[in-house]
């Protein structure tokens, strides 16, 4: 177990720093001078170059490239052009509130989708199950951004049950209860489509689980049904759920953008937005960068629990 996960680790390297060079070119296509934008329209065309010089703009892209790398593996992302302060405890603060919805939504989605695609597998091409699929198909086909503006339209316009944007109040106290009210809807938005597929992958697997012979023994032997779903049929129908949950929650790790900018949460996704918009090199390569190890790291944990779910997967 150990030399696998030695070996994923070393993998690690050469999926970030191809992640490192696609995003720095990338940024080299986005049209617009960061130079102009900082200074205006108004600037003078020399005062323009002298701040090209001095962010060092004017060298070749290779040489800016290498150059933000050794900043990298000294562990400095560099300063923000937009924000004018260090990217990476500024990408680590964005990322940490995009954690906390990351983590509300995949409960949101587990607590929906779990128990959904466990009844529609027990009782198949019943009204539940044709409903229930129904619903997670419209789920499934609806932008992000038209369910968070739906969500904000009913619960925060008309009924007044919660926030309509932000992470916390512009003033008043900081509680918990107070961050759930502001977490509520976003939360909500995202673990719809992500309950979607949860409750399509679990039916899905428990169909084909519950038609296995051992199945039929352990009903023969007279366990009850909800033994037999829970102890023998469900535990050996986690594994594509794992990785369907788990795929999902990297994808909202690497910051769901369009929830973030409609309900102004202060996450990584609306962080990366605006800095796109700004052209802001640096934030938005260190944020991608902190996202893509994320996402890995996601997936290497992913891979251990397999180990532990399944005693026959065994890592060597």
């Amino acid at each position: 177990m150990s030399t696998y996960i030695v070996r994923r680790i070393i993998g690690l390297i050469p999926v970030l720093l191809g992640v490192s060079i696609v995003v720095f070119l990338l940024m080299q296509l986005v049209p617009g001078d960061v130079a102009q934008a900082l200074l205006g329209i108004s600037a003078r065309p020399e005062d323009v170059e002298n701040l090209r010089r001095s962010l060092g703009l004017d060298r070749p892209i290779w040489v800016q490239y290498l150059s933000w790398l050794g900043m990298v593996l000294r562990g400095d992302l560099g300063i923000s052009l937009q924000q004018r302060t260090e990217v990476l405890p500024f990408v680590m603060d964005r990322f940490q509130n995009t954690l906390i919805l990351t983590v509300a939504a995949t409960i949101v989605s587990l607590v929906i989708g779990l128990p959904a695609g466990v009844i529609s597998a027990t009782k198949q091409y019943s009204v539940f199950d044709r409903v229930s699929m129904l619903i997670a198909l419209f789920s499934n086909s609806m932008p992000a951004f038209w369910l968070g503006l739906m969500a904000i339209l009913i619960f925060s316009l008309k009924l007044h049950w919660f926030p309509t944007s932000g992470m916390w109040p512009v003033v008043g106290e900081r509680t918990l209860p107070v961050l759930l009210s502001h977490l509520a809807l976003p939360a909500l938005t995202l673990g719809a489509a992500s309950a979607a597929y949860t409750a399509r992958i679990t039916r899905s697997s428990m169909l084909e689980v519950i038609r296995q012979d051992y199945v039929r023994t352990a009903r023969a032997k007279g366990l009850t049904e909800r033994t037999v779903l829970a102890r023998h049929t469900l535990a050996n129908a986690l594994l594509p759920i794992l990785t369907v949950v788990s795929l999902q929650f990297g994808y909202l790790l690497g910051g769901a953008v369009l929830t973030e900018t409609v309900f102004s949460w202060p996450g990584i996704g609306l962080a990366l937005y605006n800095a796109i918009s700004f052209r802001d090199y640096p934030l938005v390569q260190g944020a991608v960068l902190v996202v893509a190890t994320s996402f890995v790291v996601v997936n290497l944990l992913t891979d251990l629990l397999y180990s532990f779910l399944d005693p026959r997967i065994r890592y060597s």
